[in-house]
């Protein structure tokens, strides 16, 4: 291996360091840089070594994941040896194997964690820390998959949690839990809005996650498969979504998310005019655009509009919600794509309406995540549904967003954008994040032709108000609905 110069290496120490930023969409973009030098003639050897290192002297087993993360999104070509690797790995974990052996193949683990598994002493007591962060610092799914299974099988895994989380706690001295100063407003934390953070304790909490199904796995008898599952929802990154960048917001928005704010807008007028722009902006037909509130006017809000095919007789009436899907994408392989499956439109007439009204888009739920990519899970990954297509499709991704392909070609596209950017968000939200969804004009004429439907709109406002509860007074919404011209 090649020696290191620190002097002629110092960015790209600096670099490796920002994996461990506590700002998810940072660490983002710190694996992309990272990955770039890993792909460089120049910087390969250099980027290797100090990597390597990197995973030599981490404190947690969610950091040696981190660094793999990227050796996974890595041309194989680029990558260390698996020998390499695995002679560095000093915290072993069971997702740490099912990452190696990703990319090298089967067989290729380290499975040292399954020496370092310990049942609790008879008086051991979980800690009141742990207790009252274990869904603070890291999401709520983790405890409830832990909840489930004690009672499906019951196998203590909320104690086993807590006791390896004091394994690693006093393992790594880790601080705990402090509001985030550098990265959110202290006043909003009065009224329950915090920035996203992965703090030293979020380290410790899916290191202890990891280690319990490892346990499992050894000490219950925990099919490899099933526990696989569980593990992979302290994946850091999906292949394919990984390549996504941020594009700039769509020129054609121009002020409409701002003209619209103004409670004496005509709704329907602006969201007519920014329709016909988006058309003639070149990106194909556009079914749907979620945009955050100018801040200028309120930090905490957004401007959607959302396209749906609705019958001759549909009668929108006020206060009734429109449909709104969310629908899992099964990859193929390890990453994000996958088949759109068939949605069954006959779900969509509904009672409280004249005639049908069917959701043009619906919201991806990849069966696989990635917590780097949190700020466009909860915006919404937004694709057009099945039936807006003539054929079956597949969702995947690139630099310039989502895309959806039919044999092969692309026919839809979804693009993503960061509009005076924060890590903060509501607890029912996405941070600002703006998202817009386009189709072929072709696929699109062909399904309103084939279905003998009409497009139709929703324009919808909500901001918050920050100086109330975000779930009480603070929220105000107006919305207009109307068919699109002929």
């Amino acid at each position: 291996m090649v020696q290191v110069d620190t002097t002629d290496t110092i960015f790209i120490k600096l670099l490796i360091e920002r994996l461990s930023w506590p700002v998810k969409l940072a660490r983002w973009r710190a694996a992309r840089g990272v990955r770039e030098l890993l792909h460089s003639d120049r910087w390969h050897d250099e980027t290797t070594a100090l990597l390597l290192e990197w995973i030599e002297t981490r404190q947690f087993e969610s950091e040696v994941e981190t660094a793999l993360s990227v050796l996974l999104v890595t041309d194989a070509s680029k990558r260390p040896s698996f020998d390499e690797v695995v002679e560095r790995i000093q915290l072993s974990s069971f997702l740490s194997d099912l990452l190696l052996e990703r990319m090298y193949g089967p067989g290729f683990i380290h499975a040292g964690w399954k020496w370092d598994a310990a049942d609790p002493p008879t008086e051991f007591v979980p800690d009141r820390y742990f207790v009252s962060h274990k869904t603070q610092d890291v999401p709520r799914i983790l405890s409830m998959h832990f909840e489930r299974l004690e009672e499906k099988h019951g196998a203590p895994f909320m104690r086993q949690w807590a006791f390896e989380w004091k394994r690693v706690q006093e393992r790594s001295s880790a601080p705990y839990s402090d509001y985030p100063y550098y990265f959110g407003d202290a006043s909003l934390a009065r009224v329950g809005l915090h920035p996203q953070c992965m703090t030293q304790q979020s380290e410790v909490l899916r290191s202890a996650y990891q280690r319990t199904l490892g346990h499992a796995v050894v000490f219950w008898g925990m099919p490899l498969r099933d526990a696989t599952f569980y593990v992979t929802h302290t994946l850091l990154v999906l292949p394919g979504l990984f390549e996504v960048d941020p594009t700039g917001a769509p020129a054609w928005l121009g002020t409409f998310a701002t003209d619209c704010c103004n409670e004496q807008a005509d709704l329907e007028c602006l969201a007519k005019a920014a329709i016909a722009a988006s058309n003639g902006a070149g990106e194909g037909s556009l079914l749907s655009v979620t945009v955050p509130t100018p801040r200028e006017i309120a930090e905490f809000g957004e401007v959607s509009l959302r396209s749906f095919f609705v019958s001759d007789d549909f009668q929108h009436r006020a206060g009734v919600v429109l449909p709104e899907v969310k629908e899992f994408v099964i990859p193929d392989a390890f990453g994000l794509i996958g088949d759109i499956r068939p949605l069954d439109t006959a779900d969509w007439k509904s009672a409280a309406q004249a005639g049908s009204v069917i959701p043009a888009t619906f919201k991806a739920l990849p069966a696989l995540l990635g917590t780097w990519h949190d700020e466009y899970f909860s915006s919404g990954l937004r694709v057009p549904c099945s039936y807006c297509f003539n054929g079956p499709t597949k969702l995947d991704a690139d630099r310039g967003g989502l895309k959806v392909l039919r044999a092969g070609s692309v026919v839809a596209r979804t693009t993503f954008w960061q509009d005076a950017w924060t890590p903060i968000n509501l607890p029912i939200g996405g941070t600002r994040v703006g998202v817009a969804t386009y189709i072929s004009p072709e696929e699109l004429t062909a399904a309103l032709a084939k279905m003998e439907l009409k497009l139709a709109w929703e324009v919808r406002i909500t901001i918050y108000d920050p100086e109330t509860n975000w779930d009480k007074l603070g929220k105000k919404e107006r919305s207009a609905f109307f068919l699109q011209s002929e």
